[in-house]
């Protein structure tokens, strides 16, 4: 005996799509390769080109922008998975405020002193700056 054949569904979606491509190949084809090749350098030209902006804003080209975007969404992606991990798990206390887990203690006491340089030289820049003013201008 021969195998049957099942009989397939009737799918107006796969005939369009059919139709689409035909269509579209029937028109690309009537286009001649020089105009085809200037209309493809056109597009991939203007993709790559920096827009202009004002002054003050850093020019993207619509594919620095697409890089950008994508790796945003990956880094956040990859940040909000990190931080949900049960090493960065809020604990809370008997008092009901949060405790820091002991990776979060690690990391606070393994940089102290990166972050109270970051917490303070601003403050000590700022105090030396107007002390050296005064003391020029002879107001101490």
């Amino acid at each position: 005996m021969g195998e049957e054949k099942a009989v397939e569904k009737f799918d107006p979606a796969t005939i369009m799509q059919s139709v689409k491509d035909k269509i579209k190949a029937t028109f690309v084809s009537l286009i001649p390769d020089v105009q085809w090749e200037q209309m493809v350098k056109s597009e991939v030209d203007y993709f790559f080109k920096k827009k202009d902006g004002n002054y003050y804003s850093r020019q993207y080209s619509e594919f620095e922008a697409l890089i950008n975007t994508t790796i945003h969404e990956e880094c956040k992606k990859r940040l909000i998975a990190y931080l949900s991990s049960p090493e960065f798990e809020i604990i809370w206390g008997a008092n009901g405020q949060p405790v820091a887990s002991e990776t979060i203690k690690k990391l606070v006491i393994d940089n102290s002193g990166e972050i109270l340089a970051q917490t303070f030289a601003g403050m000590f820049a700022n105090m030396l700056s107007q002390f050296r003013s005064g003391l020029i201008n002879k107001q101490y």
